[in-house]
């Protein structure tokens, strides 16, 4: 099992924890998410390379922020972040769960670059990136329709 089992990190009524599997899968059925950021879950249950984080606000879970293709030797790995409910989303929830984990694995892990790969049309994920101290690096290889950033 990849899940975060840290103590929880808290900032301004955020903080990024160990998820509880049955509210997570709950939630999870009702997320307004594609399918593929829904599987993230399920992943981190089976695949080493996949580290999961809950996103709590007030101790409500609302989101999930993950890294994944984590790649020892290089020392890198990608991010994703997603916020279940779109009312949710807009108040700064995804930017302070993002910046909380990355303090903790740039500052406590092995782990000295992290990439985030979104939309170029996904404006909301781009500012998310760039607030965290993300720079864009360009189009990804899996096409230029995407946009890469990293934080080291």
């Amino acid at each position: 099992m990849a899940f975060y089992l840290g103590a929880p990190v808290e900032r301004d009524g955020v903080s990024i924890h160990t998820p509880d599997s049955a509210v997570v899968e709950t939630l999870l059925r009702g997320a307004d998410l594609t399918p593929h950021q829904t599987s993230w879950f399920a992943r981190a249950y089976a695949d080493d390379t996949v580290l999961y984080f809950g996103v709590s606000l007030h101790r409500r879970l609302v989101g999930q922020v993950l890294l994944h293709d984590l790649d020892r030797d290089a020392r890198t790995a990608l991010v994703g972040y997603h916020i279940f409910r779109t009312t949710d989303r807009g108040h700064g929830i995804g930017t302070a769960a993002l910046s909380l984990v990355c303090a903790s694995v740039l500052g406590e892990t092995m782990l000295r670059r992290l990439v985030a790969i979104t939309g170029v049309e996904n404006v909301a994920s781009r500012r998310i990136a760039e607030k965290c101290g993300f720079v864009c690096i360009g189009a990804p290889r899996e096409g230029a329709h995407l946009v890469a950033y990293e934080r080291t």
